[in-house]
């Protein structure tokens, strides 16, 4: 029995020693800093692997834009939110570059430069954010990107300009082409002006000039071929389809194009320039 015990022990001992002499297993590398875990977030969404940008978010992650995207309130709290943004940003060809980065523990200071589909279309790539991101254990927490000021005047000049091209699309197609003059209460200004042929001052004169055309081209739609913008002054190329065709299947002869100037004021048109061969002051 003693010689048993005896054998225990030895045998005790040598499993401890064996334990003692294998080498300690590497430990993992440290959780990747904020500014690492934010650029491969957002290069996991450009390259649309969105499970992996997904990987890299925390359960309860917070990401919030200012100002937020349209119809939305800016603020996406969780994984499968922030997860269903990203997949809004692939769906759009979202492409970013991450710059100016300060690094102070798991906190991150940077900018970001984002070109989208949208901010292309708008001609204002790149948006341009500042922002604040915090990872823990190689997760983001929480990110908070905020236009910049000179993106911002930029995008509300844009945004502007695009309201201002869909008045004046709204008032060729739906006022002069389809006669539709209830709406120029809401989209022509009630001391508009008209500074050419034919000359006229306020509403009622819109409306007046509307009906002679309406009743001398019954058949007629001014197709608008190109809208250049100078501040707040659109500069409009257009021409003529009668009954569905348009006069550029007619001989050359035929063809008859406009250019007009509108001016737009808080939303409505105040003023107009028409340069084209129905003027007969030219």
């Amino acid at each position: 029995m003693r010689k048993f015990a005896t054998l225990t022990t030895v045998f005790l001992i040598v499993l401890a020693m064996m334990a003692a002499s294998v080498p300690i297993a590497a430990q993992e590398p440290p959780p990747a800093d904020p500014a690492s875990v934010i650029r491969a977030v957002y290069a996991a969404v450009e390259a649309k692997d969105i499970d992996a940008a997904a990987e890299l978010l925390a359960d309860d992650v917070v990401l919030t834009l200012i100002p937020p995207p349209p119809g939305l309130d800016g603020v996406f709290i969780g994984k499968e939110a922030v997860r269903g943004w990203y997949e809004v940003l692939a769906e759009g060809n979202g492409r970013s570059e991450i710059v100016d980065v300060t690094v102070s523990g798991n906190r991150a200071t940077s900018r970001l430069k984002f070109w989208g589909d949208s901010f292309v279309a708008m001609g204002i790539a790149p948006a341009e954010f500042d922002g604040v991101n915090i990872a823990q254990n190689g997760k983001l927490k929480s990110a908070t990107w905020i236009f910049t000021e000179e993106f911002m005047a930029r995008f509300e000049a844009a945004m502007q300009q695009m309201e201002a091209d869909a008045l004046v699309r709204r008032i060729l197609q739906e006022i002069w082409s389809e006669g539709n003059l209830d709406l120029a209460d809401e989209l022509v200004a009630e001391d508009y002006v008209s500074h050419t042929w034919p000359i006229g001052e306020g509403r009622d004169d819109f409306k007046k000039d509307v009906l002679s055309w309406r009743t001398d081209f019954p058949d007629t739609t001014i197709v608008v071929d190109r809208i250049v913008f100078d501040s707040n002054r659109a500069i409009i190329f257009s021409h003529y389809a009668v009954s569905g065709d348009s006069l550029d299947e007619l001989p050359p002869g035929d063809v008859i194009e406009d250019v007009l100037i509108y001016q737009v004021e808080n939303g409505q048109l105040s003023d107009r320039w028409y340069f084209a061969p129905f003027d007969p002051t030219q």
